[in-house]
């Protein structure tokens, strides 16, 4: 659905089931010559007395702007990443972290535990003629796939901490609404 900022009448795609936030609606502003603004749950076409927001308001508008900016940050940023492992089943993925902690330590020593590097590599016979073999090259090749995930997603994972303490340091709705995303050029 199509969500708009009370506010800077902007519009933006909204998931269908998610509640919409208090500082926007999914009633579409009128195109008009004269000012449009939301006033009393719709929007008013023409002059409006000038109301002041309260500071419990103001801090409401910029909180919610930032937590959507947030969300979003993190969804591309997600888009951005997901083809690095869209090779892979999800639970291998997962086991990542693991696999990386036993190759480094097999690395540092040969008589390292590693149950899962010793499992995999015992269902991969081309790795090796020995069991230590396989361990050994299954170990050196997740060290070196770390090693270009790290020099391909780390430019995407600081574009988007880049981009979050840009949102924390803004202090307008404005400022936060023209935070731009895009991690095409991060890679």
């Amino acid at each position: 659905m199509i969500i708009y900022d009370k506010l800077t009448k902007a519009a933006q795609e909204w998931p269908n089931k998610a509640p919409v936030p208090t500082t926007h609606t999914t009633i579409a502003p009128p195109t008009s010559d004269q000012p449009v603004t939301w006033l009393d749950g719709g929007w008013r076409v023409g002059e409006v007395p000038a109301v002041e927001p309260t500071e419990e308001e103001v801090a409401a508008a910029l909180a919610q702007a930032k937590t959507v900016k947030l969300a979003e940050i993190r969804a591309a940023c997600d888009m951005a990443l997901a083809p690095l492992a869209a090779a892979y089943p999800e639970r291998e993925v997962q086991s990542w972290p693991q696999q990386i902690a036993e190759a480094t330590a097999y690395a540092a020593d040969a008589t390292a535990a590693v149950p899962l590097l010793s499992s995999m590599a015992a269902q991969r016979p081309s790795l090796g003629d020995s069991d230590a073999e396989r361990v050994a090259e299954l170990a050196r090749r997740i060290l070196a796939n770390a090693a270009a995930w790290s020099t391909i997603a780390g430019p995407i994972i600081g574009k988007r901490q880049a981009l979050e303490d840009a949102v924390v340091a803004a202090d307008t709705p404005e400022a936060v609404a023209d935070i731009t995303i895009d991690f095409g050029g991060a890679a």
